[in-house]
C-alpha cells in the first residue's frame, strides 16, 4: 500500500464545506486526511468521527465524462478561504515513482540503457563534405560555394573533376602580393575563368589575404590573381596550410540591376539595383561582367555608401567619368568562413566584420529523421564566447595594444574579459580584468585594423609584452550579433542563442498563417495582399514562408503591400497563396523554469559562457512534443535547465517538421524597430520607437522610409 498526496485537482467551498476532486474516483475508504496547509489546520481524519463527513459522493459528469469524488466536511470551514491550500491524502493499492528529469528521455520514458550516437565526433568536427555544409548568406541571399573535395594546395591532385579537365594535376607552387593585387601560382588553370568566385584559407596573412574573391585575370597554366581590400603581406603562401577552393555562384543569388546600372565619377561607382538591395556600408559585393574599358570594376568590393534602399556606392580602381557600363553582375560577397583546425581538431568561423546581415552556418548536410514514438537528442560542445587567438599583446601606459591571429570582427565599445597575464614573478597582471558593455576599462577603445585592435587596463602593467601562457582574450557584451547552436533551419527548430547581452532558449516555428491572401511574380520583390495586415502582423526584419521558401520582410508599405529579400525564388507567378510568418519564441536565463543556471538552482552552478559548455536539447514532436534544453553540470552530469511544453497550448503543431539538421551559426542580423510617431525634419531631441530592448544606450541607426525603391536612407548616431 502507499500513500498518495492530491494538491491540485480539486475545488474547495468553504462557505458549504464541499470539496470536489476532479478527475479521480476515492473511494470512502481510501481517504485518510485532509489539511488547510494555509492555516495549518486538519479538518478531516477518518479515525475521528468529529472530523469526517457528512456526505461522500462518487460520479461521472455526463458532459466531460470525468470522475468525481464530492466530499462535505463535518468540520466548519466557513472561516477558511476557497483559495487556501489543502493537502488531500489517500490510500493507493499501487506505489507511483516519477524519476528525476535527467532520468527520463525525451518521450518521458525512463533510460534504461545506452543510446546509440546521432552525432558523433566525426560530424562534430570533421570536415567530411558528405557530413557537413557550410553556408554564408547575406541578408538570406546565399552568395557562392565550394566543393570541399576539390581543394588545391602543395601536393600535386588529380582527383579533380574542375570544369575542362578531369586528368591534369593541379598544385599550388606560390602565393604572393603586390601592393593589394594577390598571385596565386598555380601549375594547372584549366577550368578557371575570369569573374569566378574562389576561396582561400590557410595564407601567412589570414586578416588580409584569406576568404572570398573573385578572380581577375588568369595566366594560362601559370597563376590567377584577385584584388584584397586592405594590402597584405608580400610572402603569403604556406606550403602546409595554404589552400585554393574554386566557387561558384547560386543560381539566381546576384542582386538584380538594370543594363547600364553601374555610373562612375572619378574612383567612385554607382549601383542602382532593380528593387531594395539591403545593403549596408561594410557590406562586400562581386562585380563582374562588364566590358571594354571599365575592366577593373570586375573585382571584390566594400560598400561605401547607402544614399536610398536601391542605389549604394563602392571606391573602385577605375578612372575618368564612365556613364554606361553594360552587362555588370552583382552578386553578394561573403566576408566570414568556416575553416577546419587540424591542430586541435575544433572548427573556427567567423563573419569576420561586423557589419548587418551577414549569417555563417555550418551544419548536417541532411536533416535527422524523426521516428514517431521516440525522441531525438543533440549535444556538443561549444562556446558561444569564444575566446581570440592572440599573437602578441604590447603595452604602452595604460593602453593595451591587442593583436590577433585571425580577424577580430570587433566594434568600439564590445566588453572583453582577460585572463592569463603575468608579472615576471607570476602574479595577475593589470592587463587581466573583465570589462562592461559602455564602460571605461576592459572594453575596445579602437580598432587600428581587422587584426589589431586596444582597450584601456585599470593600471599599468609591469611588462611589454604580456607574460603568461595561454593569455586568453574573450569578448564579453555586444549588440547586434548573435550566436547559434542546435537543431534547426530557417524555419523550425530550437536552439541556444547569446545575443551579446544573454543567453536564451528558442523555440521557432512557421505554422502561423498571415491573415489574407498573397500574389507575387516570379524574380519580383513587390507582394500584394487581399486581405491581409501586414502592417499589424509583421515589423521589417521579419522572416515569412512563401511555397517553402523563406524571405525577409524588408518593407512594410501598407497593410496590403511589402516588399522582400531576396526576390521570389520561383518561374511561376503566385497569384493567390498564403504566407506563413516564422515566429522565434525566446525564454531568457532569468525565465528557465528548471534551474536558472546562475548559482541559485538545484545545481547550484552558474554559467560561464566564455568556458566550453556542453549544450544538450532533446525534443518529441507529433506536433505537440516537449523540448528540453540543458548543460553539463561541474561534476560532467547532464542537467536540464528548461523545458517548452507544447501540449494543451498551441492550437496546431509547433513546427512544421520533426526532421531537422544540427546547426551552428553565427549571425549580425542587427535588431530593427519602427517609429510610434511621425519624425519630422530638423528634430533634434528624440525618436519614438515601439522597442528599444535590444539596442545599446549610444549607437548609430538607419533609418529608411517603406517604399520599394527610392527611399533616402538616413544614417542618425544617438546618445540615449
Amino acid at each position: 500500500m502507499a500513500k498518495h498526496v492530491i494538491l491540485e485537482a480539486y475545488t474547495f467551498v468553504p462557505a458549504t464545506r464541499t470539496i470536489t476532486v476532479v478527475g479521480k474516483n476515492i473511494r470512502r475508504e481510501q481517504l485518510l486526511l485532509i489539511t488547510n496547509t494555509t492555516t495549518n489546520q486538519v479538518i478531516y481524519n477518518f479515525s475521528d468521527s468529529t472530523l469526517n463527513a457528512t456526505a461522500y459522493t462518487n460520479a461521472v459528469d455526463a458532459v466531460t465524462g470525468q470522475e468525481t469524488t464530492t466530499i462535505v466536511l463535518n468540520y466548519n470551514t466557513t472561516s477558511m478561504l476557497s483559495t487556501h491550500k489543502l493537502a488531500i491524502v489517500t490510500e493507493e493499492t499501487y506505489h507511483e515513482i516519477i524519476p528525476s528529469e535527467v532520468m527520463r528521455d525525451p518521450v518521458d520514458k525512463l533510460r534504461v540503457s545506452t543510446p546509440q550516437s546521432l552525432i558523433d565526433t566525426d560530424f562534430e568536427y570533421g570536415i567530411q563534405p558528405t557530413k557537413w555544409e557550410s553556408l554564408n548568406l547575406l541578408n538570406n541571399r546565399p552568395s557562392a560555394f565550394y566543393d570541399a573535395t576539390q581543394g588545391i594546395s602543395n601536393t600535386s591532385r588529380t582527383d579533380l573533376t574542375h570544369p575542362g579537365s578531369n586528368t591534369s594535376a593541379y598544385q599550388i607552387t606560390n602565393v604572393t602580393a603586390s601592393g593589394k593585387t594577390v598571385t596565386v601560382s598555380i601549375g594547372n588553370t584549366t577550368g578557371f575563368n575570369v569573374g569566378q568566385p574562389v576561396f582561400i584559407f590557410g595564407t601567412t596573412d589570414p586578416g588580409n589575404a584569406d576568404g572570398w574573391w573573385v578572380i581577375e585575370s588568369i595566366s594560362a597554366g601559370v597563376s590567377f590573381t584577385y584584388t584584397v581590400t586592405n594590402t597584405p603581406a608580400a610572402s603569403l603562401y604556406d606550403a602546409t596550410k595554404t589552400y585554393v577552393f574554386l566557387g561558384y555562384f547560386f543560381t539566381g543569388a546576384a542582386i538584380p540591376a538594370a543594363t547600364n546600372a553601374i555610373t562612375v565619377s572619378g574612383t567612385t561607382a554607382t549601383v542602382t539595383t532593380t528593387n531594395a538591395h539591403g545593403l549596408r556600408p561594410g557590406d562586400g559585393i562581386y562585380v563582374i561582367g562588364t566590358t571594354g574599358a571599365t575592366g577593373l570594376l570586375n573585382s571584390s568590393w566594400i560598400v561605401q555608401t547607402t544614399p536610398t534602399n536601391n542605389t549604394f556606392t563602392f571606391a573602385c580602381t577605375a578612372t575618368g567619368t564612365i556613364t554606361a557600363v553594360l552587362n555588370a553582375s552583382i552578386y553578394p560577397r561573403a566576408l566570414g568562413y568556416v575553416e577546419h583546425r587540424p591542430f586541435d581538431g575544433g572548427v573556427q568561423f567567423s563573419n569576420v566584420v561586423p557589419t548587418h546581415g551577414y549569417q555563417v552556418v555550418r551544419q548536417t548536410r541532411r536533416q535527422f529523421r524523426y521516428q514517431s514514438g521516440k525522441g531525438i537528442q543533440f549535444s556538443t560542445g561549444s562556446t558561444v564566447k569564444p575566446p581570440l587567438t592572440i599573437s602578441n599583446i604590447t603595452s604602452s601606459g595604460t593602453t593595451v595594444t591587442v593583436t590577433t591571429k585571425y580577424p577580430h570582427g570587433l566594434n568600439v565599445g564590445a566588453a572583453l574579459k582577460i585572463t592569463g597575464a603575468v608579472t615576471a614573478l607570476g602574479a595577475s597582471d593589470t592587463y587581466n580584468g573583465t570589462g562592461v558593455s559602455g564602460g571605461s576599462t576592459y572594453v575596445v577603445t579602437a580598432v587600428t585594423n581587422t587584426t589589431t585592435f586596444t582597450y584601456t587596463a585599470s593600471g599599468t602593467p609591469s611588462v611589454s609584452p604580456a607574460l603568461g601562457f595561454p593569455i586568453t582574450v574573450s569578448p564579453q557584451a555586444w549588440y547586434g550579433s548573435s550566436n547559434r547552436v542546435g537543431m534547426f533551419d530557417s524555419q523550425n527548430g530550437f536552439y541556444f542563442e547569446f545575443d551579446g547581452q544573454q543567453i536564451y532558449c528558442v523555440k521557432r516555428s512557421s505554422t502561423t498563417q498571415l491573415s489574407g491572401l498573397i500574389a507575387v511574380n516570379a524574380g519580383a520583390a513587390a507582394v500584394t495582399g487581399t486581405g491581409t495586415k501586414f502592417s499589424t502582423e509583421l515589423k521589417p526584419g521579419d522572416s515569412i514562408v512563401i511555397r517553402g521558401m523563406t524571405y525577409i520582410a524588408q518593407q512594410i508599405i501598407s497593410d496590403t503591400s511589402l516588399t522582400i529579400y531576396p526576390e521570389y525564388r520561383s518561374l511561376t507567378n503566385l497569384t493567390t497563396g498564403s504566407a506563413s510568418k516564422v515566429v522565434n519564441t525566446r525564454y531568457a536565463q532569468s525565465a528557465w523554469n528548471i534551474d536558472k543556471m546562475d548559482g541559485t538552482g538545484h545545481s547550484l552552478m552558474t554559467l560561464d559562457l566564455s568556458r566550453m559548455q556542453m549544450f544538450y536539447i532533446d525534443y518529441t514532436w507529433y506536433g505537440a512534443g516537449a523540448i528540453r534544453f540543458g548543460f553539463k553540470n561541474n561534476r560532467g552530469e547532464v542537467i536540464y535547465c528548461h523545458r517548452v511544453p507544447n501540449n494543451n497550448v498551441n492550437t496546431e503543431a509547433y513546427m512544421r517538421s520533426g526532421n531537422l539538421p544540427a546547426r551552428y551559426e553565427t549571425n549580425t542580423l542587427a535588431p530593427y524597430t519602427y517609429l510610434t510617431a511621425t519624425l519630422t525634419s530638423g528634430v533634434t531631441a528624440s525618436m519614438s520607437v515601439a522597442d528599444t530592448s535590444l539596442f545599446p544606450s549610444s549607437g548609430t541607426v538607419a533609418l529608411t522610409q517603406a517604399a520599394a525603391t527610392g527611399a533616402i536612407i538616413e544614417y542618425i548616431t544617438y546618445t540615449g
